[in-house]
C-alpha cells in the first residue's frame, strides 16, 4: 500500500479541486486499451496525448487533427480505484499504468513532459481522494520504480534492473550451493572486507585523484627482462594511465614514475598482449598478475590482488578503447555502458553525459591557471580569510590528468550539520580506477588541483547508492535540490538552476550505472539487541551482538572475554525473507534464514536496533548487487 504521509505538501488540502494537465506520448498499451486510440494497436507510438489529473480519475485524451485544426478526443476516465500498479521511470521521465481489470495484462505507457512532477500530483491526489472517502488507501495504485531514479517512496528491492556493460547475455544463476561456495571464498580471500569506516578502495582512488597513478607493494618478481635476479626492498607495481610500472627500491610512489635514477621497469599497455590474476588459497607468495608481452612473462608476486585487478582493468580497458580498440574479453571494470533497462525493454545506452572539467569560483567565473585570489565580501566589507590564499597556481602533476578524473564539478548548497543549515561547496565528480565518488570541499583551491594536501571534506562512494531522487522529499528544500540515497546516510543537495540540476542528475546516473560491477569493500556495523536467537549462542539482554554487513554476507558477532567472537556467517543466499517489526512501539529486524546446506530448513532471528531499516536497506542492497555480478 501507497505511504501517502510522503507526499506532504502545503497543496495537499486543495489540489484536488483543480486540474493539472500533462503532455505527453502513448509508448506502448495492451491490444484493448490501444484499440482505443483512433484504432492504433498494441506497440502504437508517437500518439500525443494529455492527462488530465483530477479528484478521483485521470482523463486521457488523444490529439487528433493537426494545427489549427488539432482537437482532442477523450479516450478513457481511469478511476484511481482502477489503477493497479504505476511503474516510473523517471531517467527517461516515462511511467506504465498497470490496469485492474477482468483481462490480465491491461496497461498503457507513456512518455510525459515531466514525470517526476506527475508522481508527486498523483500523490498528492491520493490523499485528498482518501480523505474525501473517494476511494480507501487500499485501493490505491502501489508505485514502484525502473532504474536509479525514485521519488517520494523508497524503490522496492529486485525490481529495478541495472544497466550493462556487456552486450553478452546474462546466463542462469548457479545453484544456490555453488553461490555460497562462491560468497565464502571471496570473503575469506582476496576480497575479504575492511573494517568499519576503512576502505582500501577509498586511498586508492585518492591516490588516483591526486597522484594520477596507484601503486601495489610487490614482495617477489620472476620472469623476463632479469627480475630473477631483482630482489624486492620496498618495490611497487605502479599503474598508470600508458601501462605498468615496476620499482624497486621506493619511498615516494610519484618520483618514482618521473626518477630515471630509481631501478624500474616500464611495460606499456601497448606492449602488453595479455595478463591474469592469480590467487592461491594456500600460498600467498603465488598471488598476483602474470603479464604476457611480446618479450617473455612477468609474474609480480602482490597481496591485493583484488583490488589491482580492479585498477589493472580499469586503466587498460580505458587505454584500449582510446587506441580505437575495445575493452578485454572477461573484464568487468572500465567499461562502457552498453544498454539500459526502460519500459520498453533492454535499449541501447546513449552516449554518455558531457560535465565540465573547468574550474569556476562562486560567482560562476572561470578559474584560469595562475593568478590572484578575488577577495571576499561581507556586506560592505572585503577580507581574506586565514585559510584563504593570496594566489594560487593550478598544480602541473595534476593538470596532466585532470581532465580524465573529472567527469564534473561545480558548486552546490548542500544541507548538513547540527542546525542542518546550508552551506555552498565545491563538488567535484571523479572517475577513477577503483570506481566513481563524489568529494566537496570548503572552496575551489582546496581541490588538489590546487592544494598539494588532501583537503576532501567527505566522498560520496557512488557503488554504495541505493537510489537518486531527482527532487528532494525533504520539507522545505529550495528548488531544484535533490537527494543521494547511500547505504550509509541520505545527502540533501541543491544547484543554482534547473539546467545544472539536470546535468548534475544526468552525470551522477551514467557515473552510478558505469560502477553496476564495483562492490564496495568495507563493512557498515551495527549494534544489536537479539531478541530471538534458536542458535541461543547470543545474550538476549543486551547491545552486545553486532551485525557485520559486507560485500558477500553478514557476520553476526558477540562480545566475549573482552574480544568479538564471529557467532554466524551468513551468505547472502542464506537470506529467506527480512521484515522490519515493532516489539512494544520499539523497531526490530526480522530475518528468516537458512540453516541447512540443501537449503530446506530455515530459523527465525529478531535483532532489536532503532538502525532496523538501515539495516534492511544494506541487506537488501547487496543481495540485488552481488546477484547481479
Amino acid at each position: 500500500m501507497l505511504n501517502l504521509s510522503l507526499f506532504f505538501a502545503p497543496s495537499t488540502e486543495s489540489i484536488g479541486y483543480f486540474d493539472h494537465v500533462f503532455q505527453g506520448t502513448v509508448v506502448q498499451c495492451s491490444k484493448s486499451m490501444g484499440a482505443q486510440f483512433g484504432g492504433h494497436g498494441e506497440g502504437s507510438d508517437k500518439t500525443k496525448i494529455s492527462l488530465t489529473c483530477k479528484q478521483d480519475c485521470m482523463e486521457i485524451y488523444e490529439k487528433v487533427g493537426s494545427g489549427v485544426n488539432e482537437r482532442e478526443r477523450l479516450v478513457t476516465s481511469l478511476s484511481f480505484k482502477n489503477m493497479q500498479k504505476i511503474l516510473w521511470d523517471h531517467q527517461n521521465t516515462s511511467l506504465r499504468i498497470e490496469i485492474r481489470a477482468a483481462a490480465a495484462g491491461e496497461f498503457m505507457t507513456f512518455n510525459v513532459e515531466n514525470s517526476l512532477e506527475l508522481e508527486q500530483n498523483l500523490g498528492l491526489r491520493f490523499i485528498g481522494a482518501v480523505r474525501e472517502k473517494l476511494c480507501a488507501a487500499s485501493q490505491l495504485p502501489t508505485f514502484s520504480y525502473l532504474g536509479m531514479f525514485a521519488g517520494p517512496t523508497k524503490p522496492k528491492p529486485f525490481e529495478r534492473k541495472r544497466a550493462n556493460l556487456t552486450a553478452i547475455q546474462q546466463g542462469k544463476m548457479p545453484p544456490l550451493v555453488q553461490m555460497r561456495q562462491i560468497a565464502l571464498e571471496r570473503h575469506r580471500g582476496s576480497e575479504r572486507p575492511m573494517a568499519a569506516e576503512v576502505s582500501r578502495r577509498k586511498k586508492l582512488s585518492l591516490d588516483h585523484i591526486h597522484d594520477g597513478v596507484v601503486a601495489f607493494s610487490v614482495f617477489a618478481a620472476s620472469g623476463a627482462g632479469g627480475l630473477s635476479d631483482m630482489s624486492c626492498n620496498n618495490a611497487k607495481l605502479i599503474l598508470d594511465d600508458d601501462g605498468v610500472v615496476f620499482a624497486n627500491d621506493v619511498s615516494e610512489v610519484g618520483a618514482a614514475v618521473a626518477s630515471t635514477t630509481t631501478r624500474r621497469m616500464v611495460l606499456p599497455f601497448r606492449d602488453i598482449e595479455s595478463w591474469e590474476m592469480l590467487e592461491s588459497a594456500t600460498d600467498v607468495t603465488k598471488n598476483g598478475v602474470r603479464l604476457t608481452c611480446a618479450d617473455g612473462t612477468y609474474f609480480f608476486a602482490v597481496e591485493d590482488v583484488n583490488h589491482l585487478r580492479v585498477s589493472l582493468e580499469s586503466f587498460d580497458n580505458a587505454y584500449q578503447v582510446a587506441e580505437g580498440g575495445s575493452a578485454r574479453p572477461g573484464t568487468t571494470h572500465g567499461r562502457q555502458v552498453v544498454s539500459l533497462h526502460t519500459l520498453m525493454g533492454e535499449v541501447l545506452a546513449p552516449p554518455p553525459p558531457t560535465g565540465s572539467s573547468e574550474v569556476v569560483d562562486q560567482d560562476g567565473n572561470a578559474v584560469k591557471g595562475k593568478g590572484a585570489v578575488a577577495p571576499k565580501r561581507r556586506g560592505s566589507l572585503t577580507f581574506l580569510t586565514s585559510s584563504q590564499p593570496a594566489t594560487i597556481a593550478a598544480r602541473p602533476s595534476v593538470m596532466n590528468h585532470w581532465s580524465k578524473l573529472v567527469l564534473h564539478n561545480g558548486w552546490l548548497l548542500k544541507k548538513g550539520g547540527t542546525a542542518k543549515s546550508w552551506m555552498k561547496r565545491y563538488f567535484v565528480l571523479y572517475r577513477t580506477s577503483q570506481g566513481h565518488f563524489l568529494s566537496y570541499y570548503a572552496e575551489y583551491w582546496d581541490s588538489p588541483l590546487y592544494n598539494p594536501s588532501r583537503k576532501e571534506r567527505n566522498m560520496i562512494d557512488l557503488s554504495k547508492i541505493t537510489y537518486l531522487r531527482a527532487k528532494s522529499k525533504q520539507r522545505d528544500t529550495p528548488p531544484f535540490s535533490f537527494d543521494i540515497a547511500t547505504i550509509e546516510r541520505e545527502w540533501t543537495l541543491c544547484a543554482e538552476s534547473n539546467d545544472e540540476l539536470q546535468l548534475w542528475l544526468r552525470v551522477l546516473a551514467h557515473a552510478v550505472d558505469s560502477d553496476v560491477a564495483i562492490v564496495p569493500d568495507d563493512t557498515l556495523s551495527f549494534a544489536v539487541k537479539a531478541r530471538s536467537d534458536p542458535s541461543r549462542r547470543l545474550d538476549l539482554n543486551d547491545y552486545s551482538t553486532t551485525l557485520q554487513i559486507s560485500a558477500w554476507g553478514v557476520s553476526v558477532q558477540k562480545v566475549s572475554g573482552g574480544e568479538r567472537e564471529e557467532v554466524h556467517f551468513w551468505c547472502y543466499t542464506d537470506f529467506y525473507k527480512w521484515s522490519i517489526l515493532r516489539q512494544n512501539g520499539k523497531l526490530a529486524l526480522s530475518l528468516q534464514i537458512f540453516t541447512s546446506s540443501d537449503f530446506k530448513h530455515k530459523h527465525d532471528y529478531v535483532f532489536r536496533s532503532l538502525s532496523a531499516q538501515a539495516i534492511a536497506t544494506a541487506i537488501e542492497y547487496y543481495i540485488e548487487k552481488v546477484g547481479g555480478l
